[in-house]
């Protein structure tokens, strides 16, 4: 098997995403990244989830904060009219 179809657990998973991405990712963490479309996972049966090293490279960890967004963060486009 080629290191990139190698297989992981979700606790393995974790673990490898934290040493490549840099910063500390658990198991809750990396669920709520599959939940979120972030990360790729297979499920094997009913309650099995397994991660191939390719997926975990390909990865999204970045922070967002919760809440709505302040106006300093909106797009603000420029109105454009149009002759009517």
């Amino acid at each position: 098997m080629t290191e990139k179809k190698r297989l992981f657990t979700p606790a393995e998973a974790a673990d490898k995403l934290s040493e490549l991405k840099g910063r500390k990712i658990n198991v809750n963490r990396l669920g709520q990244l599959r939940r979120a479309g972030k990360v790729n996972a297979t499920k094997l049966g009913y309650n099995q989830t397994i991660y191939t090293l390719e997926d975990l490279e390909k990865a999204d960890v970045s922070l967002s904060r919760a809440g709505r967004k302040s106006k300093d963060d909106t797009d603000k486009r420029p109105v454009v009219k149009t002759a009517a």
